[in-house]
This record gives C-alpha cells, sequence and structure tokens, in this order.
C-alpha cells in the first residue's frame, strides 16, 4: 500500500509520519501543498491519499478532484476541521463522494483505516 498525506501544517505532516513508520508503514509520501502533491501523483501511484480540505492556494476538494482526474484508482480522503464538519462545504463533499475523516482524530483512526484498505485493495 502507497500513501501520500497532504497537508500545510509541517507538525500534523511529522505526527502522521511518526504514525505510519510506528505502525510498520514505511511506503508513503508527504507533501506540504497542492503543486508538490500534482508533481508526486503523476510520478507516483498511490493506492491511498489523505488530503487537507483546508489547503491554502487550492482547497483539498480541489485538489481531490485534480487527483482523481490522474489516478481515478486512488482512494482519497478528506481531512475535515473539526468546525468545518458542518455547513456548506459539507453538503459538497457528500455530493462529490470522497470520505471524510475528521483531522482531530487522524492519529486515533488512521491505523484502523489503514487497516480496512489494505484488505480491500487488490493482491499484486
Amino acid at each position: 500500500m502507497t500513501l501520500l498525506i497532504v497537508d500545510a501544517d509541517q507538525s500534523f505532516r511529522e505526527s502522521v509520519t511518526n504514525l505510519l513508520l510506528l505502525s510498520g508503514i514505511d511506503k508513503f509520501e508527504v507533501a506540504e501543498g497542492n503543486s508538490e502533491a500534482l508533481k508526486k501523483i503523476t510520478t507516483t501511484f498511490f493506492d491511498f491519499a489523505l488530503v487537507d480540505l483546508s489547503l491554502p492556494s487550492m482547497s483539498g476538494l480541489e485538489l481531490a478532484q485534480e487527483i482523481n482526474k490522474h489516478a481515478p484508482n486512488t482512494k482519497i480522503y478528506l481531512m475535515v476541521d473539526d468546525r468545518e464538519q458542518q455547513g456548506p462545504d459539507r453538503t459538497i463533499l457528500e455530493k462529490l463522494n470522497f470520505p471524510t475523516i475528521l483531522k482531530s482524530l487522524v492519529t486515533h483512526t488512521l491505523p484502523q483505516l489503514l487497516a480496512e484498505e489494505l484488505i480491500s485493495i487488490p493482491k499484486k
């Protein structure tokens, strides 16, 4: 399983990186923003992408749509800040069918989520 984590917050990226390494997952890359993520997505296949909804120059939703265009087989989860859980963006997210995960719970739920995703990925 290969993962892409996209978040502008360096300390959050480091926390997720440490969590992944402690969980025995070492096939992942991190990106600070949309341009870095799009470069990575054109050169590497990712089974799974975890994208912050609140990226500075392009929203995470727009980035997710771009990733979906370039790599339709990549499963994308949008990380949603607790304050963004309700509101107009929530309706848009539901219509576009991108699953979401509360950013505050990522470090608690990511290992289980990845275990479930690993089961669903076809063996190569």
